[in-house]
């Protein structure tokens, strides 16, 4: 379950948000170096977030925002695999008390690393979770910018996974 997989279910996503106006081989969807999928035409102007799992596929697509989705199946992790040089200190002091709560600061930290259009690799530190990781599950979290993140554990075939999706500001 890889690209073809991920271009497919972009496509009919966009089908859907159009009101079926538009067939799914109308879509040009490009990817940049990275892999970041962007829309050219025929109508631009929208974002697009992938993410994948073992056996899973977290596909987000928004208009006239940037968007990004992650998608970790729910397992422990060492306090000494933490990449804690991707870590904000507030997200460190977080963890420290809720140490249980990794993987919602990580898919949180992978979703808004992904609708700023950086990844993890270009300043992680800066993008601090640590308040929308304290929100209950579900809640929509209002960011200082305008933008909205939302996180949960969701039960796919028996096994549970972390969800986190991040909208930008309109």
């Amino acid at each position: 379950m890889r690209r073809r997989d991920s271009d497919r279910a972009v496509r009919d996503i966009l089908v859907q948000q159009s009101g079926h106006r538009i067939d799914a081989g109308t879509w040009v969807i490009v990817r940049d170096m990275a892999g970041k999928p962007t829309v050219l035409s025929p109508e631009p102007n929208r974002g697009i977030s992938i993410s994948y799992a073992p056996n899973w596929l977290a596909v987000a697509v928004a208009a006239h925002r940037h968007i990004g989705v992650d998608l970790e199946p729910d397992r422990a992790i060492p306090q000494n695999e933490w990449p804690i040089h991707l870590m904000a200190p507030a997200e460190m002091a977080f963890l420290r008390r809720k140490a249980s709560h990794f993987l919602t600061v990580w898919t949180l930290k992978e979703a808004l690393s992904k609708e700023a259009g950086t990844g993890l690799i270009a300043g992680a530190a800066a993008f601090d979770t640590s308040r929308l990781a304290a929100a209950p599950p579900f809640a929509l979290s209002r960011r200082g910018h305008g933008g909205l993140a939302c996180h949960c554990r969701v039960r796919l075939e028996g096994e549970l996974h972390h969800l986190a999706i991040c909208f930008g500001p309109r």
